[in-house]
């Protein structure tokens, strides 16, 4: 049985600010509850007392969805207890403390490998697959530094680090302080979805096209002021074979060349949906669409787009029904 989780928060919240007494509320119950999914959507959570407790008592939690939680960086380490976590939504949108690199990375690094949904929303920078200048330290505690210069920490520098962290695993690529952040850690991802940030580092070419093997969806929500290149959303759909659902809004770099250029690579055979919002596209990615004859494509959606007029929307109905094709168009601008 799947239990809300609101229930759970405002039970809690009684003891807030009261350690003691949400612990004798904890040893009170006494049981595990069968709650699999968390949900962080009003109020505030106090990080210390109810986040453990709800762990504590919902081992079996895989779904976690935060937002203006005045969760810190370090407090989302927490769910690394999680042994059953497979999807996670995460929100900076009320959250100017939490930081990619210094929050979410180190919990990807660690339950990245269970994760089969991620959403990431309103975060000043994502980085996707990128060169990251920091060394994530995980333990009992979690610390970072960043260095432009160090290939690996001198034995100085280690002891030092010691002396910050109870108990010190350093990470395995030694040569280099170079990450590979959703792509390296997240390999199972089958949904994934990014709305609302800022900045996104672009990917070298020595990576470009070599992750994401299982991902079916994809949703890429941008604004006029994102700051997306072109070889990050490249990245995401080169490898990505088993592609169902695409969604794209507010880029820039989504015209025909680039679509073109990814079919050659991924001709995308297994693609359902196809949703376009506000991106430079014109009719005539449309009409190849439609000549690549997908077997499983039954839904296009063209929204805003300047490119793509109404005489090219009522040529595509035309065709589907010609073809007796079943499919769901839909088109405004």
């Amino acid at each position: 049985m799947t239990w809300s989780a609101s229930f759970l928060l405002n039970r809690s919240s009684r003891a807030r600010g009261n350690p003691a007494l949400s612990r004798l509320h904890l040893e009170s119950l006494n049981r595990e509850l069968k709650l699999t999914c968390l949900r962080s959507t009003r109020g505030r959570v106090e990080p210390i007392v109810d986040l453990s407790i709800i762990l504590t008592l919902c081992p079996r939690v895989h779904e976690v969805n935060l937002a203006n939680t005045g969760l810190t960086n370090e407090d989302l380490y927490t769910l690394m207890q999680l042994d059953t976590i497979t999807s996670l939504s995460i929100s900076a949108e009320r959250e100017p403390q939490w930081d990619f690199h210094e929050g979410l990375a180190p919990l990807l690094q660690v339950k990245g490998h269970q994760m089969e949904s991620l959403i990431v929303t309103d975060f000043l920078l994502v980085d996707v697959t990128g060169r990251s200048e920091r060394l994530f330290v995980t333990g009992v505690k979690t610390f970072c530094f960043a260095s432009s210069s160090l290939k690996f920490p001198q034995i100085a520098e280690v002891e030092q680090l010691k002396t910050w962290c109870s108990r010190l695993v350093i990470a395995d690529a030694m040569e280099e302080i170079a990450f590979i952040v959703i792509g390296r850690w997240c390999p199972n991802l089958k949904n994934l979805a990014f709305s609302g940030n800022q900045e996104y580092k672009p990917v070298p070419n020595g990576i470009l096209g070599s992750q994401f093997p299982n991902l079916i969806a994809l949703e890429m929500w941008c604004s006029c002021d994102t700051l997306l290149s072109e070889s990050t959303l490249k990245h995401l759909l080169l490898n990505a074979k088993s592609l169902r659902n695409l969604l794209v809004k507010g880029c820039d770099v989504f015209t025909n060349e680039f679509m073109l250029e990814i079919w050659k690579a991924n001709a995308t055979p297994e693609l359902a949906h196809f949703t376009v919002h506000a991106c430079p596209i014109t009719g005539g990615l449309l009409t190849e669409l439609m000549e690549k004859s997908l077997p499983n494509l039954d839904t296009i959606r063209i929204w805003n787009c300047d490119g793509v007029t109404h005489e090219d929307y009522r040529h595509l109905k035309d065709r589907a029904e010609r073809e007796n094709m079943e499919m769901y168009l839909e088109w405004y601008r």
